[in-house]
């Protein structure tokens, strides 16, 4: 291996390591943030939370203001049901809660910036029926685990019979907090 594609090769490694500190990191700063403890963590495992959070502005425009965040948090919930006192069947859900937010701001929009917000949750195991409120709750039954658990008090942290335009401003507000150093 020549010395170019080795330094190449020690920085991938190194970005994947500075990658995956700084989703533990960012991990350990939601779960702070929304009151996630060990306990609701029991039966879940790859708990991540990967976020990209850019902003710009421009000093020859003193409204230009842009803020772009994607926030995705996965993990997998382990339920187990007993069949009978020693038999027992073993289910993976995977779980994510992808959120976005976007603002645009600049003179000629300075007193309605453009803030656009998305979240969505997708499930993939074999769970019964569930019901995504957007950035509310998800509605299910615990018959299958309690694999929303963590979704919910995400979400509760987010809208906190808030109106449309708080909601965004609280995704906004996690997203930076969790991404300040």
């Amino acid at each position: 291996m020549s010395t170019l594609e080795s330094i190449n090769a020690q920085i991938k490694e190194h970005e994947e390591k500075i990658h995956a500190l700084k989703n533990e990191r960012n991990a350990l700063k939601l779960m702070k943030m929304c009151d996630i403890t060990d306990d609701d963590l029991d039966r879940v495992g790859n708990f991540q939370v990967d976020l990209k959070y850019e902003t710009y502005s421009n000093e020859e425009d003193e409204y230009s203001n842009d803020i772009n965040g994607k926030m995705i948090i996965t993990y997998n919930y382990t339920n187990i049901h007993f069949k009978t006192p020693t038999e027992f069947e073993t289910n993976i859900y995977n779980v994510k809660l992808e959120a976005t937010y976007s603002y645009h701001e600049s003179y000629q929009n300075r007193y309605e910036p453009n803030i656009v917000y998305t979240s969505k949750v997708d499930l993939h195991g074999n769970v019964g029926e569930w019901e995504y409120i957007d950035d509310q709750c998800i509605q299910y039954s615990e018959k299958d685990g309690k694999w929303a658990d963590i979704i919910n008090k995400i979400l509760k942290h987010i809208d906190e019979e808030e109106t449309g335009e708080d909601v965004g401003r609280n995704w906004r507000e996690m997203m930076e907090f969790i991404n300040d150093e």
